[in-house]
């Protein structure tokens, strides 16, 4: 359960990135799906926490997703860096 619930964390960071106005990973968000990514996000965080809650109890399982959140939100924009970083070196080459 603590690897899915780890999943979990990272995917709904990687919501809150993907609904970000400024995220260079994919297209531009809309307000409705900017609005969709938030809603899965705080979805996914939730049951992050009841998966976490049956071993950390409610505060630990809170304060664990709340780590992982905060600490994946900066691993996604890398991401987004590098990804836009390979797709420039492809287009030069091209």
């Amino acid at each position: 359960m603590h690897g899915i619930a780890l999943l979990l964390g990272l995917l709904a960071a990687g919501c809150l990135y993907a609904a970000a106005p400024n995220q260079v990973l994919l297209a531009p968000a809309s307000p409705l799906r900017g609005r969709v990514l938030c809603s899965a996000a705080v979805a996914l965080s939730v049951i992050a926490v009841v998966l976490w809650s049956d071993v950390l109890g409610w505060a630990g399982a809170v304060i664990a997703v709340a780590l992982v959140v905060t600490g994946a939100l900066s691993l996604w924009p890398m991401l987004g860096a590098w990804t836009q970083q390979r797709r420039a070196g492809s287009e030069a080459r091209s």
